[in-house]
């Protein structure tokens, strides 16, 4: 609210002063004050200190919605076509109530040459030559027990661990902001159960938005659900 009424007070000085230049076209009078011009130079540089900060958030949250969108249709297009082309392929099938299986890590890795792979990570403690992890308190970054790889477009796609459905992609590589819910996104490979629980595609890590900071989302803001809509 404090920002509107500045913005507001802002736009009236600035009617003020083309109502001065209008009055000074009548008097055939063309020029402006040192004052005039100092202060439209001063409603200029703080309506747009007030209107870039949000327009480039706009700009990159934009461009990070797009990178989500796309990293979702194109590793279910992957695990389709290693499901339907790889025989090294493994179909899991979970119990109600838990599943840990060392096929998630070997199908996450077939992964890997469907995309084309310009490295793999796959030796124990060697995730983080892929994935950046300044800290380990992320989901992504957790554990060291997790296989991970670079496709050819510098993503990086990384397992929470070896044994679990869990992965997370990281839609930039490592140029940052390396936070959930901006350039990096929770899925589940394929854990079917007794309900049949998305046997043949992989899903986002939450069907909900969420809202709060969290090791799930480490930037507060993930739109998960919205996002994909």
């Amino acid at each position: 609210m404090e920002l509107v009424s500045l913005f507001c007070l802002l736009m009236s000085l600035n009617g003020i002063l083309w109502k001065g230049f209008i009055m000074q076209i009548r008097n055939k009078n063309f020029g402006f004050t040192l004052a005039e011009v100092l202060i439209t130079l001063t409603i200029v540089g703080v309506v747009a200190a007030m209107t870039l900060p949000i327009l480039i958030n706009k700009i990159n949250d934009y461009q990070f919605k797009v990178a989500y969108k796309k990293a979702y249709r194109d590793v279910n297009e992957a695990y389709r076509m290693m499901m339907t082309t790889d025989d090294e392929f493994e179909e899991i099938v979970c119990p109600e109530g838990g599943c840990f299986n060392l096929a998630f890590g070997r199908n996450f890795k077939l992964l890997a040459k469907q995309f084309k792979a310009v490295k793999t990570c796959f030796d124990f403690g060697s995730k983080y030559k892929c994935l950046k992890c300044p800290d380990h308190l992320s989901h992504e970054c957790y554990s060291t027990y997790a296989s991970a790889f670079i496709d050819n477009s510098g993503r990086v796609w990384a397992m929470y661990y070896e044994m679990e459905s869990p992965f997370y992609v990281d839609t930039n590589g490592d140029k940052g902001p390396n936070l959930t819910g901006k350039d990096r996104w929770g899925f589940y490979l394929p854990t079917p159960r007794n309900n049949n629980t998305h046997k043949n595609f992989i899903i986002p890590a939450y069907d909900y938005d969420i809202t709060t900071k969290s090791r799930s989302c480490t930037s507060g803001d993930c739109k998960y659900k919205s996002w994909l809509e």
